[in-house]
């Protein structure tokens, strides 16, 4: 923050002598930050986006897009866009800034073009056999929406081409004809007469003075019938680029209409941080579907009572702020610390909302529970009717025996779980509504179907009505697993020497963010494939089959048990892993393995 703040001032401070001066700042967080410690200097930055020299993208913050939530995505354009025009009635948020950022969730462009976002600029590209960087494309995703995207190679930071001279020589004039030319658009000097940008772009820039330079060159442009040079903001440039896109002679004769891009964009740092803090961005994960409960709650709240006196609108903003704070890499250090704390707050501030407002609901229900029965309320804050696993701890007063029936009456069957919890299965609980079961102590259930005797070893097929998963002869992994209702069609199957649900344990070893061009790749001497011992039933009955396999106290990733959950009422296959006692080792990643039986998902140009 201090950095920005430093950047905003200094840009602001240049455009009191430079009326021509622009400044673009690439997302909404830092300009809150700063409007909250510069109060003094609200007036003169409305007055600069008013003039159309201070312009600010939309996203609120730069996450890796395929490593956040799709409610999450749609959040950087509530804290970005839409409260950067709310407080700036004058600005427009047209660009969303993937700077520096490697990889791109496919559905992206849809969210853009969904939030109003008509442009994207891109850069950390990827060695395509068509494609090349640097270049003007439409960036389409599943649903057919697409928006105007700007291709870059790394750093597009051509200040050096400008440089300090106050003359230019042939030497320097070419060099910064190459750099528009070709370098930046790829596009060839017969289109020189065209809007092009000359983008200055780095790592926490301050804002420089050219004035005299471009001075210089237009004088000299002028005599040479050469292009002229003038500030813009990003999103003007682009504009005024994207107006004649279609006007453009692209070198090697492919027009640019024949390069739509579509599909998720690679990341180039799977490896590198992808695998980051598990307890920081479990919380980031768990503030999200609590916040947004919450949110969904809050308005049922308000809906009932007539009144939203207690929405807690105040607290469910702070709570996604922390929740989308993000700084394009995760750092696996110094930064993670406070990645930590950010999340945490976020799901403190999320929990607690979602509990408060459950409390209040459920205390709403008349259970109508009579003598020696428990209530259990069953809530769905989806927006779809869901039929999916409870499981509830066992309280003093149940008894050894009990029987479960739903609100007709109707017995539904139920099992004691491996960890002592009970564990049913809720089915068709209406959206955003609530399904009531009662326990019954001292009362007898009903024989349940019991598919694997608990205890056993697992060596052969097992299926239910919706899957038959095979397991790898030496345990630890499967085979396949079929989906039963699509014709016998594998959705996982091993391949290429890896098994589903195999885990490996890796130190990164690669190039941090200096990852350019590909994903690096573990190798033998960073590698290693964790052996575990055979599948063991543990627990098995009408609602689930849960099968399990230990890894030894030696193994590198410590002790550790891994587990297949297999649903007998539910379409759900659940794997899981507790890893019981992680080694303290720089830089470990764990990673269980899930080969999918289809082609390629990365980006392509069409």
């Amino acid at each position: 923050a201090a950095a920005s703040n430093a950047e905003i001032n200094l840009a602001l401070d240049l455009m009191q002598s430079n009326p021509s001066l622009t400044w673009t700042h690439e997302y909404a967080r830092f300009l809150a930050e700063y409007v909250k410690a510069h109060p003094e200097r609200l007036e003169e930055l409305k007055e600069r986006i008013r003039e159309g020299r201070f312009d600010v993208g939309a996203g609120y913050s730069q996450p890796q897009t395929s490593f956040v939530t799709g409610e999450m995505l749609v959040r950087q354009f509530v804290y970005g866009k839409k409260w950067v025009e709310k407080q700036f009635p004058d600005c427009r948020c047209d660009v969303y800034y993937n700077t520096d950022i490697p990889g791109l969730a496919a559905q992206m462009p849809q969210i853009l073009k969904k939030s109003g976002v008509d442009y994207l600029y891109l850069s950390r590209s990827w060695d395509f056999a068509d494609y090349r960087v640097n270049e003007f494309k439409e960036y389409k995703a599943p649903d057919g929406s697409s928006v105007h995207t700007l291709f870059m190679n790394q750093y597009p930071d051509n200040a050096d081409a400008l440089g300090g001279a106050k003359t230019f020589t042939e030497q320097t004039v070419e060099v910064l004809l190459d750099r528009i030319a070709e370098y930046e658009v790829d596009v060839g000097r017969e289109n020189l007469g065209r809007a092009l940008p000359l983008i200055l772009s780095s790592d926490c820039r301050l804002p420089e003075e050219y004035r005299k330079q471009m001075d210089v060159w237009n004088r000299y442009a002028g005599e040479r019938d050469l292009p002229k040079i003038r500030y813009s903001t990003m999103k003007d440039a682009l504009r005024q680029v994207f107006l004649q896109t279609s006007d453009f002679s692209w070198k090697g004769g492919a027009s640019q209409e024949t390069g739509t891009l579509s599909g998720e964009w690679p990341n180039k740092w799977f490896y590198e941080n992808g695998a980051s803090d598990h307890a920081a961005f479990t919380n980031q994960r768990e503030a999200e579907r609590c916040l947004r409960a919450a949110e969904t709650l809050g308005v049922l709240r308000a809906v009932l009572t007539g009144s939203f006196a207690h929405y807690p609108a105040e607290e469910l903003e702070r709570g996604w702020r922390h929740c989308s704070f993000a700084c394009h890499g995760y750092a696996p250090a110094a930064g993670m610390e406070e990645f930590r704390q950010e999340y945490q707050k976020a799901f403190r501030i999320g929990k607690a909302l979602y509990d408060q407002n459950l409390e209040w609901l459920v205390s709403q229900v008349k259970t109508n529970a009579k003598q020696g029965e428990s209530a259990v309320v069953v809530y769905n804050n989806l927006s779809w009717r869901r039929d999916d696993a409870v499981l509830l701890d066992i309280k003093a007063g149940f008894g050894t025996h009990f029987r479960i029936v739903d609100c007709s009456g109707r017995e539904v069957p139920y099992q004691l779980a491996y960890d002592g919890k009970i564990v049913f299965t809720a089915q068709d609980v209406p959206s955003m509504g609530y399904r009531t079961y009662f326990i019954q102590s001292n009362a007898a259930p009903s024989a349940g179907h019991i598919p694997m005797e608990p205890g056993s070893i697992w060596t052969a097929p097992f299926e239910n009505q919706f899957y038959m998963l095979c397991p790898a002869p030496e345990g630890g992994a499967l085979e396949s697993v079929v989906d039963k209702k699509t014709h016998g069609q594998s959705l996982f199957t091993a391949k290429d020497g890896l098994h589903i649900g195999e885990v490996f344990s890796y130190t990164y070893d690669g190039m941090g963010a200096g990852e350019q061009l590909y994903i690096w790749q573990p190798h033998n001497a960073v590698s290693h494939r964790e052996s575990f011992g055979p599948w063991k039933c543990v627990e098995s009955g009408p609602v689930r089959t849960v099968l399990e396999s230990r890894a030894p106290s030696d193994a590198v990733i410590g002790p550790a048990v891994l587990r297949v959950i297999v649903y007998e009422t539910v379409k759900k296959v659940d794997f899981e892993i507790d890893l019981e006692d992680v080694p303290d080792t720089d830089r470990l990643q764990i990673r269980m393995m899930f080969p999918v039986n289809t082609g390629s998902m990365f980006a392509g140009v069409r």
